[in-house]
């Protein structure tokens, strides 16, 4: 059984974040995704915004786009906050993901890794 002070710690922890030293090793996985996310952004691009491709595919190709973009900004946040009160955050972006472009949900269940990386890393 936990002492009192280690259940504080453990709630402050899950609250505010981690301590200010683990933050330069979250931000290089924010990098990564980052570096991750321009080379699939420019992809979609390219795929969904050609000159002869259709309208549905573009659609399609948008609509990946916007909820990649809102996808990215959520996963940076809960990396860097680090907080175990920003799961939903996670599920609910990979949810948008998901919903909006059917075409890509195989590539989801590598979020689904970052997202387990990103939850429970202490």
């Amino acid at each position: 059984m936990s002492t009192p002070q280690e259940h504080q710690r453990f709630i402050d922890r899950a609250w505010y974040g981690p301590p200010r030293s683990e933050w330069r090793r979250r931000f290089r996985w924010v990098a990564y995704i980052a570096w991750y996310w321009t080379h699939l952004f420019s992809l979609l691009v390219a795929s969904s915004l050609r000159q002869d491709a259709d309208a549905t595919l573009k659609k399609a190709g948008i609509a990946g786009i916007v909820s990649g973009s809102i996808f990215h900004f959520l996963l940076a946040v809960t990396f860097v906050a680090g907080s175990r009160l920003n799961h939903l955050l996670w599920y609910g972006s990979l949810s948008l993901f998901r919903i909006s472009s059917p075409s890509l949900r195989p590539q989801t269940h590598l979020y689904m890794i970052f997202m387990i990386l990103g939850s429970t890393h202490p």
